[in-house]
């Protein structure tokens, strides 16, 4: 009997204290545990390895061709520009021989003083123009001419039948200072021309020419004019037909712009047209 008893006391104290283990694990505050860290390895760049360069690869010769000598080809250049500019001074040349030899036609005439100036082949001008007894004018350039030599054909048109033949026509401007100061030409279809300036905005006749065609209207005629100090002639056909002095060409219109003009006779569909063809200039030294 007290064997049993001393054995059932040592198993209830090994289960009293199996039960306490048991309740002190899961009921007791747990610790973290701390996380361990390290430091990461060090990396080893890598090292550039020889790789070996690839030889080129095999290409074909290449065989020149046969080419001109460079110094040939600059000479062949070079005479090919003068056979150009000669040409060119050739044709120039033989332009201006007709004006020469009527430059040198007036010289021995006595009407300038020298032959010496300078040749321009101008262009080509046509224009038309509609108000009555008004004239316009269109500049042939910035230049400024003094003594000059001029020669052209001129045509002339109108839209009506009964214009005012002594206000149409072609017309020249010259020893233009502005608007209001400068010389101009009329040459109109009734046969006559006239030679005016514009002074201080005031129109003045200088001088008409005599008849210069008995057919009116006059349709076309070949002019030329010489401006040398204050001398004006006037030529058609290759009569003279006006002969001028005029003292303000010595001081307040000594030199001026060019101008070509249309004087209109008609109020008329276009008005008066004028055309000029081969005209000519010889600007004199």
């Amino acid at each position: 009997m007290k064997e049993k008893v001393f054995v059932t006391f040592i198993l209830v104290l090994l289960l009293s204290n199996l039960s306490c283990m048991l309740v002190d694990r899961f009921f007791s505050p747990q610790k973290i545990p701390r996380q361990e860290t390290t430091s990461p390895e060090p990396i080893t760049p890598a090292t550039a390895t020889d790789t070996p360069i690839p030889p080129p690869s095999e290409t074909p010769t290449i065989t020149p061709t046969a080419t001109r000598d460079f110094q040939a080809t600059l000479a062949y250049r070079e005479t090919n520009i003068a056979k150009t500019a000669t040409s060119v001074v050739i044709q120039k040349t033989q332009s201006a021989k007709p004006m020469a030899e009527l430059v040198e036609d007036i010289y021995n005439e006595g009407y300038i003083a020298s032959t010496e100036g300078t040749f321009t082949k101008l262009d080509d001008f046509t224009e038309a123009w509609a108000k009555l007894d008004w004239y316009q004018y269109w500049y042939q350039g910035d230049e400024k001419y003094a003594n000059f030599v001029l020669s052209f054909s001129a045509k002339m048109q109108s839209a009506s039948d009964k214009a005012n033949w002594h206000h149409a026509g072609c017309g020249l401007v010259f020893r233009h200072v502005d608007n209001d100061n400068h010389m101009f030409l009329i040459i109109a279809q009734n046969g006559i021309m006239s030679l005016r300036k514009r002074v201080k905005d005031l129109v003045y006749i200088v001088r008409d020419s005599k008849k210069y065609s008995e057919q009116i209207p006059v349709e076309k005629v070949y002019v030329t004019m010489i401006v040398d100090g204050m001398s004006v002639y006037i030529f058609a056909d290759g009569t003279k037909v006006l002969e001028a002095r005029e003292p303000l060409l010595g001081s307040t219109l000594r030199e001026g712009r060019l101008a070509f003009s249309v004087m209109s006779g008609t109020n008329k569909g276009y008005g008066t047209r004028c055309s000029m063809t081969n005209i000519w200039l010889w600007e004199l030294k």
